[in-house]
């Protein structure tokens, strides 16, 4: 385990796994009360403010601050690569960019719960500072949140970023997002918010999350996941499909509930609209958006849902 333990001054490499405390960190139970202040500047993968790579079970009250710049990829202001199941009351203030590369958040690039045993935890976590990569996964918290159990999800609550979030270049689909760019095998995602503009380029794009994946077991066995208490006020903007003020591509959610998303969402592809861009077999209620919505060249758009696909009975629209 790490515990107590600070750092001050820049970190400089040309090579991978450099962190302003530790550039690679495996097998530990736990990092608890750690900080580290200063850039971290290097031309590899796993750069982070704290950890370059980090795998360990749980991480609470950590801190980075220093702005974190590679051309690698999985790069985060706290930790580039996370393996392992809970985040608690840990922040990263600072920009965080690469140049050439994907898999980059303000908190954490790559966040991958790969010896899932239990659910796993983003709790009280936030980042602060502009974010930009050029490839898939970018996010203003985190690029890439994953987990390999199916019978396991990833509750979200308390979660905040407050930069831009900026994707240079893509393929079909980028998926950025102000907060996260894609979180698979979710749970609950609870009080959260994002507050910076998303300039992506490629589809699955949100303000908040570009594609939102609840766990599926769970769906199917009626637990009910929701999204409740989220909100945006950047502009969305990007040039291909699954677009939204909120959140870009949304599936096997019970509920989207008290949500707000008030940025203008622009696009050159389908399926476009001010809160969410495609959602499939989720009930929405108390939600609005306030944004302008527009795509150049494409169909399936709407104020609030571009494209609704209501596959079972009782899915509903309430108090929008």
């Amino acid at each position: 385990s790490v515990e107590n333990a600070s750092a001050t001054g820049t970190v400089t490499t040309d090579g991978g796994y450099a962190g302003g405390i530790v550039g690679r960190h495996r097998f530990a139970e736990a990092v608890v009360n750690a900080t580290a202040t200063g850039d971290v500047t290097t031309d590899g993968n796993y750069a982070g403010g704290s950890f370059g790579y980090s795998q360990s079970t749980s991480i609470a009250n950590v801190s980075a601050t220093g702005d974190v710049t590679t051309d690698g990829n999985q790069v985060g202001g706290l930790v580039g690569r996370l393996r392992g199941s809970t985040i608690k009351d840990s922040f990263a203030t600072g920009d965080v960019a690469s140049s050439s590369k994907g898999y980059v958040g303000g908190l954490v690039g790559y966040y991958r719960d790969r010896d899932a045993r239990s659910d796993s935890l983003l709790q009280n976590v936030s980042a602060a500072g502009e974010v930009t990569g050029s490839d898939r996964y970018i996010g203003g918290l985190i690029g890439k949140a994953q987990s390999d159990d199916d019978d396991h999800d990833t509750t979200v609550t308390d979660a905040h970023a407050t930069g831009n979030a900026t994707m240079t270049n893509a393929d079909t689909n980028g998926y950025a997002g102000g907060l996260i760019g894609q979180i698979t095998s979710a749970g609950d995602v609870t009080d959260v918010s994002a507050t910076g503009t998303v300039d992506a380029s490629g589809g699955e794009v949100g303000g908040l999350i570009g594609r939102l994946d609840h766990e599926r077991d769970g769906y199917y066995n009626r637990h009910v996941y929701s999204v409740d208490n989220a909100s945006t006020t950047g502009n969305v903007t990007t040039d291909g499909s699954y677009v939204g003020g909120l959140v870009g591509r949304h599936r096997f959610a019970k509920v989207i509930a008290n949500a707000s998303a008030a940025g203008d969402v622009t696009t050159d592809g389908s399926q476009v609209g001010g809160l969410v861009g495609k959602a499939r077999q989720s009930n929405i209620r108390d939600a609005t958006a306030s944004g302008d919505v527009e795509s150049s060249s494409a169909g399936y758009v709407g104020g609030l849902v571009g494209y609704y696909y209501e596959r079972n009975p009782g899915q509903t629209l309430e108090r929008l």
